[in-house]
């Protein structure tokens, strides 16, 4: 009971936040929008940062292994996954990017800058 409380007082601040005032003039469905675009201008940033910072910590593991097999290995291991991470999230930049010029969907709260 404890935690479901708290749950929905995340929820609460949550819709809260994002979603406007029912005195609004925006529909709902332009509500869900702006939630989601809000999302997205966080949510890809954190993860081009954290896909950065993957690379970079396995780029430290692999100069600071000396000789050290294992260790070397294992820095060559998250320099993969790191640079595997950006490509994907870059990629889907990319893709979307298209997508909006191709369908012309770009408007004054894109979340992605242009290419």
């Amino acid at each position: 009971m404890y935690i479901k409380k708290h749950i929905l007082t995340l929820y609460a601040l949550l819709v809260a936040t994002f979603l406007p005032a029912t005195a609004s003039a925006k529909t709902l469905a332009e509500a869900i929008k702006d939630f989601i675009q809000r999302v997205l201008a966080l949510l890809v940033p954190t993860l081009i940062a954290l896909g950065v910072v993957l690379f970079l910590w396995g780029v430290l593991k692999y100069v600071t292994a000396g000789g050290d097999e294992k260790r070397r290995s294992d820095g060559i291991k998250v320099i993969t996954w790191g640079i595997i991470a950006l490509f994907v999230m870059v990629s889907l930049w990319g893709l979307i990017n298209m997508i909006e010029g191709t369908f012309q969907l770009r408007g004054s709260n894109v979340p992605f800058p242009s290419i």
